[in-house]
């Protein structure tokens, strides 16, 4: 959902063109979607560095130092929602 309701949508896709570096680590179950063993080791180690907690969907926001700002998930709303809310996160930091 946050996919399909944030991510793929222009606007969020225009709000963060030059606020966000995006990186996205999937992690398929089915052997149909199966990774390649070098993007599953990348995905498994960031999962290791940034995800202690096993929690899914996960969208961490870094500085540019790698410094963990700010952790959250799924926010229903859509992409406007969810741009004010990495905002509000932000100005926190």
């Amino acid at each position: 959902m946050l996919k399909q309701e944030v991510f793929d949508q222009a606007e969020f896709q225009r709000y963060a063109q030059n606020r966000f570096v995006l990186a996205r680590f999937d992690f398929p179950r089915s052997r149909k979607n199966k990774l390649p063993a070098a993007q599953q080791k990348a995905n498994e180690e960031a999962a290791a560095q940034l995800n202690k907690e096993g929690s899914f969907p996960l969208v961490v926001l870094l500085s540019p130092e790698g410094k963990v700002l700010a952790k959250t998930g799924y926010r229903p709303g859509g992409a406007a929602a969810y741009d004010a809310y990495l905002t509000q996160l932000l100005a926190k930091k």
